[in-house]
C-alpha cells in the first residue's frame, strides 16, 4: 500500500506541476467561453434587420404575411415590401439581392382554390441554406393564410389573436415532485456528460501514454526491484485519476463561484447553462462523481494493459480507438436517450459496462432510473472494473518487460495463464 501511494504521488505531482497541466486548466474554459461569446455575438448579428419582398398577385394574403414575419421573434426586425408580380419582377429582385440591397425574396403561389393545403412559394437569397429563414416563412405563410380563412368564415378580427396564439406546454415528469425547466435539464446533462467525456478520454489515455514512456527509457527495470507490478499499476491508475479530479474540481468551482455571482448571460445558451446549474439535483453531481470514479478506472486499467504491449507511443497511438471507440458510440446516442430515456436501447447502453458511465449519468440527468437498474448497472460495472484489472495486472507483469514486436493473441494469453 506504502508503494502504491509513493507511485500515486509521484505521478499527481509529476504532472499537476507542469505548465501544460496549468494552462489545459485556464485554457480549456476560456476555450469554450471564447467559442460561446462569438456564438452569441453571431447570433445578435443575425437577430439585426432583415429587408425581404414579397411577390403575391393576392395582396390581403401577402400583407398578413408582411405582419406575421416579424411575430415572435425576439431582438430581429424586419423591413417586407409587398411586391405585385410583373414580368420583369423577378429579374429585378433577383438583381437587388445580388446588389445586397435586398436579403431575398418571396414569391407566393396560389393554392388554385383548394383550401386543404396553404400556399406555397419559393424563398430566393444569396444562398440555399438560410434554413432560419425557410421555417419563419413556412410558419408566417401558414399563419396568415389560416386567418384570411377564420375571416371568410366570419370570426371577429378581436378573436384571431387569440386563436392565433400558440399554447403554452410545459414538460414535466411524474418522478419530479418539483418544477423543472426540461430545455435546462438537457444543457446540464450534455454538458456533464461532455465534461466526463473529456476529462475520461484525456487523463484515461495518459496513464497509457506514461507506461510507454517509462517503459521506453527502461525506468521499470529499476523500479520492479523495489516495488510489486501490481502495486506499481494501481498508483499510476489513482495518480493520474486524482490529477483528472483536481481539473474538474477547479472547472465546477469556478463554474459554481460565477453561477452565485450571477455573471452570466442569456445570450449563446449560457443562460440556459446557468439555470441547469440552479436546478441540478444532487443526486446528479454524486452520479457524475460515480460515473467518472468508475468510467476512469475502467478506461485507464484497458489503457495500461494496451500500454503493455506495446513498444512506441506511436503503437499506443492505434491501441487508443479500443478506448476511444466504445465513449464515441456514446456521443453518437446522446439525442435518442435524451429524447427516449427508458427505451431498451437507453436501458441497455447504461448497463454495458464500457458505455454505462456515460449513458447512465444522461439518464439519471434526465430523470432517476429505477434502484434496481442503477444498482444493476453498478454491480456490472464493479465486475467489468474487476476483471479488466485482473487482466490488466497479468499482462503488465509480463508486458512491461517485453521488448520488440507486439505480441499476438496465444502470447498474451500465455502470459495471462503463467503470470
Amino acid at each position: 500500500m506504502r508503494n502504491m501511494l509513493l507511485i500515486a504521488k509521484r505521478e499527481y505531482l509529476e504532472r499537476v506541476q507542469t505548465k501544460a497541466f496549468v494552462l489545459s486548466t485556464v485554457m480549456i474554459p476560456i476555450f469554450f467561453a471564447g467559442f460561446m461569446l462569438i456564438a452569441a455575438l453571431l447570433t445578435k448579428k443575425d437577430m439585426g434587420t432583415h429587408h425581404i419582398a414579397i411577390v403575391s398577385s393576392d395582396a390581403n394574403l401577402a400583407s398578413l404575411v408582411q405582419k406575421e414575419i416579424g411575430t415572435g421573434t425576439a431582438g430581429a426586425a424586419f423591413n417586407v415590401d409587398v411586391v405585385t408580380p410583373a414580368p420583369q419582377t423577378q429579374q429585378q429582385l433577383t438583381a437587388a439581392v445580388d446588389a445586397k440591397k435586398l436579403d431575398g425574396f418571396l414569391i407566393l403561389k396560389s393554392n388554385a382554390g383548394d383550401a386543404s393545403h396553404a400556399p406555397g412559394g419559393t424563398y430566393y437569397s444569396s444562398t440555399a441554406t438560410d434554413l432560419q429563414m425557410g421555417m419563419r416563412l413556412e410558419s408566417a405563410v401558414r399563419n396568415a393564410y389560416v386567418q384570411e380563412r377564420l375571416k371568410s368564415f366570419g370570426v371577429p378580427a378581436e378573436d384571431l389573436n387569440g386563436l392565433m396564439k400558440p399554447a403554452d406546454i410545459e414538460l414535466q415528469s411524474t418522478r419530479e415532485t418539483a418544477k423543472s425547466n426540461s430545455l435546462a435539464t438537457i444543457f446540464g446533462a450534455a454538458g456533464l456528460m461532455m465534461l466526463l467525456y473529456m476529462t475520461v478520454l484525456l487523463h484515461g489515455v495518459n496513464v497509457g501514454r506514461s507506461i510507454v514512456e517509462e517503459k521506453t527509457s527502461r525506468v521499470f527495470e529499476v523500479m520492479l526491484s523495489i516495488i510489486q507490478p501490481d502495486d506499481l499499476l494501481a498508483g499510476k491508475i489513482l495518480g493520474v485519476g486524482s490529477v483528472g479530479l483536481t481539473q474538474i474540481g477547479i472547472w465546477l468551482g469556478t463554474t459554481g463561484i460565477v453561477t452565485a455571482l450571477g455573471v452570466t448571460t442569456s445570450a449563446g445558451g449560457l443562460g440556459k447553462v446557468r439555470e441547469a446549474a440552479l436546478q441540478m439535483p444532487a443526486a446528479t453531481f454524486v452520479a457524475f462523481a460515480l460515473c467518472y470514479l468508475l468510467g476512469f478506472i475502467y478506461y485507464s486499467s484497458v489503457a495500461a494493459m494496451l500500454a503493455s504491449m506495446v513498444n512506441s507511443e506511436q503503437e499506443m497511438q492505434q491501441m487508443n480507438m479500443f478506448v476511444v471507440m466504445p465513449m464515441a458510440a456514446c456521443m453518437a446516442f446522446v439525442y435518442p436517450v435524451i429524447l427516449h430515456p427508458d427505451a431498451w436501447y437507453s436501458v441497455a447502453l447504461s448497463l454495458f459496462p464500457p458505455t454505462a458511465p456515460l449513458i447512465m449519468l444522461l439518464r439519471v440527468a434526465m430523470h432517476m432510473p429505477s434502484l434496481l437498474e442503477l444498482s444493476i448497472a453498478l454491480g456490472l460495472m464493479l465486475l467489468a472494473i474487476y476483471v479488466v484489472i485482473w487482466l490488466s495486472s497479468r499482462i503488465y507483469r509480463v508486458g512491461i518487460l517485453m521488448y520488440g514486436k507486439r505480441p499476438n493473441l496465444p502470447e498474451i494469453l500465455r502470459w495471462i495463464r503463467y503470470s
